[in-house]
């Protein structure tokens, strides 16, 4: 089954998944509050307590709000696929590329999270 994005309804997305544009603020802000709850759950797993794991999300939207000038490309790539759960196939389609990009844009927009995380690769 083909996912419904991927046959081009991107417009109830936020601007930074390929929707209509909107200020970048109100796009973060909208993420955050959709899907704290599921961040916070896969980074209990990932740091073993609710308190650090609350922080650590907390501290991700702060990091991404601050960096405005990230490349659209890779937000893109990196929300469909895995806040969206798309394939590259799928997102290639959505964004008009090829999945070949898809692939290499979300490995460098995990690099640079990785970055400004202050995590080493």
């Amino acid at each position: 089954m083909t996912h419904p994005l991927a046959s081009g309804a991107a417009a109830d997305l936020p601007a930074a998944a390929g929707g209509r544009p909107q200020a970048a603020d109100s796009d973060l802000s909208v993420l955050f509050r959709q899907h704290h709850a599921d961040l916070v759950r896969l980074a209990v797993l990932l740091v073993g307590d609710q308190e650090t794991a609350e922080d650590v999300v907390q501290d991700v939207f702060a990091r991404l709000h601050a960096r405005g000038a990230w490349r659209d490309r890779r937000r893109e790539v990196l929300v469909l696929r895995y806040y969206l759960g798309l394939s590259e196939s799928e997102i290639a389609s959505v964004l008009r590329i090829s999945p070949g990009t898809v692939k290499s844009t979300a490995a460098r927009g995990i690099a640079a999270l990785a970055r400004m995380l202050g995590e080493e690769s």
